[in-house]
């Protein structure tokens, strides 16, 4: 009886084991089928989430915005209170009686010439600059992350078709070594062969350390551990370009370029801020009251106090100086700012203009899957020795440079676009 309960065991346990092993692999089949794969502008969106550097930029939008609040803010008054340590009639210490002598005084400063106004329009432009930097800061950190995004795909791509060739010489080396162990070829030609394999490593090497390092760039700027970054989409290098003409490029870069924005308010800050040295020089209104109880001509004596310094000698002078000089190099920047976005909005307009040419004309009778085709046919004729070794490495390094050569000059032509992007401000690729 209870041999017929317990034999069947063993057969229910390797069933249950069989269902978990398919479970699993269903599972991890899944999982890699699912895994994610980032798009340039999903890219750019987490940037502007999660980039520490932006939210430090933030922060001081929030501290300049406080310094608006601060030069809001009034003087605050003055209470001062003056009492006798000892009457001397009734020699009574701290005298509080009819007889005691105690004095009240209280001022408050009035600032003329607008100086309050004057200090919040300075404290605004601050918030204007602070705001310009932050975008500025953001331009930077989108061409970087642009850049390094189409590094990161254009190695990657590289490094894949390194490897394959490096695999398809593998398995042709073996059966060569083969055939040369069995005195059917000479041995120059597996060296030969090896030595263009040799060739492909060492390129397959430079290239993971270029991919490495784009790698930890877009970790970087994502704030991604470097395990988890996800697979990038291939960036559309076919999309026709029709960009503006020069004029429009540059009119667009004055709109948009938050370095001359900057610049701009560089030199109205300096400006207002003239005008508040300015204004420091008129010297401020001091109004007050004071209440004596026993040490005037008669007692209960109240009085209106005004007070004003007289500016024989302090009337702002080194201030207004440096204000002016700084009034006049802030001029200066802004006017070179606006030569060198010219310059380069020029320069990378025509740098694109001149990659599209190339990549268009490449594009429109190239395809890597046609190179595929040919390379897979070059080594079957090769290892049925229609082709001969000389033949074989010439066509065979020359279809494989074409390859990269192919990735190499879309990545230029998309980083020139990045270029053009950014020189202009805003994107219009």
């Amino acid at each position: 009886m209870r041999k017929d309960i317990v034999q069947p065991l063993p057969a229910i346990r390797l069933r249950y084991k069989i269902i978990g092993v398919l479970v699993w692999l269903l599972c991890s089949h899944w999982l890699h089928a699912q895994k994610p794969q980032m798009s340039l502008a999903e890219a750019e969106e987490r940037l502007k989430q999660t980039n520490l550097q932006l939210l430090v930029a933030r922060g001081n939008i929030q501290q300049a915005e406080a310094e608006v609040v601060q030069a809001r803010l009034l003087p605050n008054p003055v209470l001062s209170v003056e009492h006798n340590l000892y009457n001397p009639v009734n020699k009574h210490p701290l005298d509080v009686s009819a007889s005691a002598q105690y004095t009240f005084r209280l001022e408050q400063q009035l600032q003329l010439a607008a100086k309050r106004g004057k200090r919040i329009t300075l404290a605004q432009s601050g918030v204007h600059m602070a705001e310009a930097e932050y975008y500025q800061l953001l331009r930077d950190l989108a061409y970087d992350l642009r850049s390094s995004y189409l590094r990161y795909y254009y190695s990657n791509r590289q490094a894949s078709i390194y490897q394959m060739r490096v695999e398809e010489l593998d398995t042709l080396l073996q059966r060569m070594r083969q055939q040369a162990a069995n005195g059917n070829i000479p041995t120059t030609e597996v060296t030969r062969i090896e030595v263009l394999q040799l060739d492909l490593m060492q390129r397959r090497a430079e290239l993971k350390l270029e991919l490495q390092q784009s790698r930890q760039q877009l970790a970087l700027l994502l704030l991604l551990p470097l395990d988890s970054l996800p697979e990038l989409a291939e960036p559309d290098v076919k999309r026709q370009w029709n960009p503006p003409g020069l004029a429009e490029l540059l009119l667009l870069a004055d709109e948009n370029r938050q370095d001359l924005r900057l610049a701009g308010w560089h030199m109205e800050r300096a400006r207002q801020n003239l005008r508040l040295q300015k204004a420091m020089a008129v010297p401020d209104l001091y109004l007050g009251y004071t209440f004596d109880r026993n040490g005037s001509a008669w007692q209960n004596y109240n009085a209106l106090t005004v007070a004003i310094d007289l500016p024989l000698f302090h009337r702002n002078q080194g201030a207004i100086q440096q204000a002016q000089v700084a009034t006049r190099q802030a001029g200066q920047l802004a006017a070179f700012q606006q030569n060198q976005v010219q310059a380069e909005v020029q320069i990378a307009y025509e740098q694109s203009m001149s990659y599209w040419r190339v990549i268009n004309r490449y594009l429109s009778h190239t395809r890597l899957d046609e190179y595929e085709t040919m390379l897979d046919i070059l080594l079957d004729n090769f290892q049925k020795g229609n082709l001969g070794l000389l033949q074989f490495v010439d066509y065979y390094g020359s279809y494989s440079d074409t390859q990269i050569q192919y990735l190499e000059m879309s990545l230029m032509y998309l980083q020139a676009i990045e270029n053009l992007n950014y020189a202009i401000g805003t994107f219009i690729f």
